[in-house]
């Protein structure tokens, strides 16, 4: 039980994302210690019953994310749900202590996700308009975002 929180432990108060799906999402993040990634949480609702999202994290290059640790990213069909922290667990995605890694989420419904943030840093997310098949690293179709989006993992 138990482990490390990493991410945004706070509930973003706003949810109008430009483009709030079918966009690649990824929030920063540096590991405080060597260990396993078991679980991510975003805060956020969905109104779609056959909505799939994919969750992984991702290695960190110049500032961006660059490439998925396997096994992530793993797919999950979570029904609709209510504003709240949708944890998506039985990951095991390893990190390596004072490393920037990125969660990165993405789903397929374009208008049924919604997430949360709040303004943020430069930085300290990052976007791709994609059409749920695609992966970083993305090169110049990224782009830094200050939106600081309330996405976390548990590290043990």
């Amino acid at each position: 039980g138990g482990g490390t929180v990493v991410g945004v432990t706070t509930i973003g108060g706003s949810t109008s994302m430009p483009g709030a799906g079918l966009i690649l999402w990824g929030a920063k993040f540096t590991a405080p210690f060597t260990g396993n990634v078991t679980s991510i949480s975003i805060y956020s609702s969905n109104t779609s019953a056959s909505l799939k999202i994919k969750v992984g994290i991702y290695s960190d290059t110049a500032g961006a994310p660059n490439l998925a640790i396997s096994p992530s990213p793993v797919e999950f069909t979570p029904g609709t749900f209510s504003a709240g922290w949708k944890q998506y667990t039985g990951l095991s995605i390893p990190v390596t202590s004072g490393s920037t890694y990125w969660i990165v989420a993405d789903w397929d419904t374009s208008s049924a996700m919604t997430v949360y943030f709040d303004a943020g840093a430069s930085g300290v997310d990052y976007f791709y308009a994609d059409t749920y098949t695609n992966t970083w690293p993305l090169g110049s179709s990224a782009a830094a975002d200050t939106s600081n989006l309330s996405f976390q993992a548990v590290i043990q």
